[in-house]
């Protein structure tokens, strides 16, 4: 918990407006689709009513959501690629500057090799796990109110479409963490496979052989 708060306080405060953009539009594109979806009932509210003047202007409506949606995935994804690149940035100086502290003995052990590449590809984890946890948080409110709206029509089906979810979310969340403990596990033999495959494929190496 104290490392999410550390990276959410990081990012906060190098690029606080970024951040709260990048907040902003993740909301907006998950309620894009509902908007769309009230505009669509107003259509068929008013075919059945024969108010077809109106039509043309609800399908203007949908037409600017649409481009609104659009424009807000790529201002997203700009600002994805910007905070990314700020915090990976902060982060590899800060590995590095550590690197740089230890004695050059260690580096002549394979263990420590084994720890330098999992503080890199801890790193590429650490970088995403802000925003991918603000996009969570987004699609947990947005799931609670859909809930709320089920639940309106269908009691028994609401609370059925609750409930079947946790058990989908433990399963993600064990096997997410196994993944992880695999991933580390693996990096001596991930580090071995490379080495071998840079030694007989690569040339230099092979022409010593």
């Amino acid at each position: 918990m104290k490392k999410i708060n550390y990276i959410i306080k990081f990012i906060f405060i190098q690029n606080k407006l970024l951040f709260l953009s990048y907040c902003f539009l993740s909301f907006a594109i998950y309620v894009c689709p509902y908007v769309d979806t009230l505009i669509v009932k107003k259509i068929i509210d008013s075919f059945l009513t024969n108010d077809f003047d109106i039509i043309y202007v609800y399908i203007c409506l949908i037409v600017a959501v649409f481009l609104l949606t659009y424009i807000f995935k790529r201002i997203k994804r700009l600002i994805t690629v910007k905070i990314n690149f700020n915090f990976k940035r902060h982060f590899q100086k800060v590995f590095y500057d550590k690197l740089l502290t230890i004695d050059c003995e260690c580096l002549e052990n394979p263990r420590y090799y084994n720890v330098i590449a999992t503080v890199k590809r801890s790193i590429n984890v650490m970088v995403n796990s802000p925003l991918l946890m603000v996009s969570q948080v987004t699609s947990i409110i947005i799931f609670f109110y859909y809930s709320y709206v089920l639940i309106g029509y269908d009691f028994y089906g609401g609370i059925l479409f609750i409930v079947s979810i946790i058990p989908c979310s433990i399963i993600s969340f064990i096997f997410g963490k196994k993944l992880d403990d695999w991933h580390i596990e693996m990096i001596p033999d991930i580090r071995k496979t490379a080495y071998y495959r840079w030694m007989l494929t690569d040339g230099l190496p092979i022409r010593d052989m």
